[in-house]
């Protein structure tokens, strides 16, 4: 097993500092780490380098726990740089928050500080373009884009709503239906959960979305035109139930899950779970994890690199998908 296991996870360079709920970006050969809680700083982690440079900070006022941040693709005009939006983190009550920044490779060195200075930096949005009212709880939010134009941004978060986001003016959609979340027996609500789009033969179906969390499982069809929800119930493997606050990544219409915490009995796993999109099936996978984890964060890059607290660790299952 211990051969196996060496196979499988390969521990990567400590990250340099601590992070709890991160967020992370995939950008060619760069895994982007923004922030987390208690921690506003931001760095770049070189894949190839196996090093880490820092990018930037958010604000000193910008205070968040299980923010969400996504790659702004209608704006998208150059490849060598990326739009992202960085919302939620706050609970009910509390001011929101929402950033862009527009990022460029900080690995790359450049003779012209002016080209850059407009690059690399998180910009504040003023309260007309905030995501999020004051009543809302967008702790441990999760948001993905989609619409026939990749043009809408979908958020799901506690207790139980959905929302649609105009990202062209970023306004909410109004006149929406059935935005309300059907959820399980569970205490915490929908909150820290796995939210991702269907896929079908590795191709993306709009406006289709798979949602887990604790005792919930929900397929999430979207009619862009009426403007309305249509839910299907999903399968929850028996072992998840109560769990949330797990990282997860999409590979070949498989789900896979990593780690989480049970908020009804306080547990943490090590633990690994697929799911099949095609079947709706679970399978516990057969590896396990080097610790228990939660709050982490996983990305796909020709393997999966999960990140948690101080630590990365690359797990090898593309080669194997169907069979790990």
């Amino acid at each position: 097993m211990s051969t196996q296991l060496n196979n499988i996870f390969q521990t990567l360079p400590e990250l340099p500092k601590p992070f709890t709920t991160p967020q992370c970006i995939l950008f060619k050969d760069e895994l982007l780490v923004c922030g987390g809680y208690q921690l506003n700083d931001c760095y770049s982690y070189h894949t190839l380098k196996k090093q880490y440079k820092y990018i930037c900070s958010y604000p000193n006022d910008a205070k968040f726990n299980g923010h969400c941040i996504v790659q702004l693709i209608h704006s998208q005009t150059n490849s060598n740089e990326i739009h992202l939006l960085s919302f939620g983190g706050q609970n009910k009550n509390k001011i929101k928050q929402t950033f862009s920044m527009k990022y460029k490779n900080v690995w790359e060195s450049s003779d012209s500080k002016s080209e850059y200075q407009s690059f690399n930096t998180w910009i504040k949005h003023n309260q007309d373009t905030n995501i999020g009212k004051l009543e809302d709880d967008l702790e441990g939010v999760r948001g993905l884009i989609g619409g026939m134009n990749n043009d809408l941004l979908f958020i799901t978060h506690f207790p139980k709503k959905i929302e649609v986001i105009d990202l062209k003016t970023m306004k909410p959609l109004t006149g929406i239906k059935d935005n309300i979340i059907p959820k399980g027996n569970h205490i915490l609500g929908i909150s820290y959960h796995c939210f991702v789009p269907l896929t079908m033969n590795n191709e993306k179906l709009i406006n289709h979305f798979i949602l887990f969390c604790q005792n919930t499982g929900l397929l999430i069809k979207y009619d862009e035109q009426n403007k309305t929800f249509h839910y299907e119930k999903l399968p929850i493997y028996p072992a998840l139930n109560g769990f949330a606050f797990y990282s997860f990544v999409c590979l070949y219409d498989f789900i896979f899950l990593f780690g989480g915490y049970n908020g009804n009995t306080s547990q943490r796993t090590k633990n690994m779970y697929k799911y099949s999109m095609k079947e709706k099936t679970w399978n516990e996978c057969k590896f396990i994890l080097p610790m228990e984890i939660d709050e982490s964060f996983a990305i796909l890059k020709n393997a999966c690199d999960c990140k948690c607290r101080s630590t990365i660790w690359k797990i090898r299952i593309i080669e194997n998908a169907k069979d790990i």
